[in-house]
């Protein structure tokens, strides 16, 4: 399985941070209509963010940024997502 490497093939992975490589847009898209915020305040909120900002997929990772609630304990990692956004 995937872990926090780099993608690769595999029989599964761990980590909402990996939806990006094995959803379609379309599929993550409608996905995050249905997660609640208080999902997205983890690190792999942000990974998810930084990997979809990394494959171009910039409308998806706003969609991720404006459901973001601020938690003091991930401040920078917010106040960058919040700046990219």
């Amino acid at each position: 399985a995937v872990e926090r490497s780099e993608w690769h093939d595999a029989f599964g992975f761990h980590g909402f941070f990996n939806f990006g490589h094995v959803l379609s847009d379309q599929e993550l898209s409608d996905f995050l209509e249905m997660l609640p915020s208080s999902y997205l305040s983890g690190v792999d909120a942000y990974d998810l963010i930084d990997g979809l900002m990394a494959s171009r997929k910039f409308e998806l990772a706003k969609k991720i940024i404006s459901k973001i609630q601020f938690k003091w304990k991930m401040r920078k990692k917010y106040l960058r997502a919040k700046f990219i956004g």
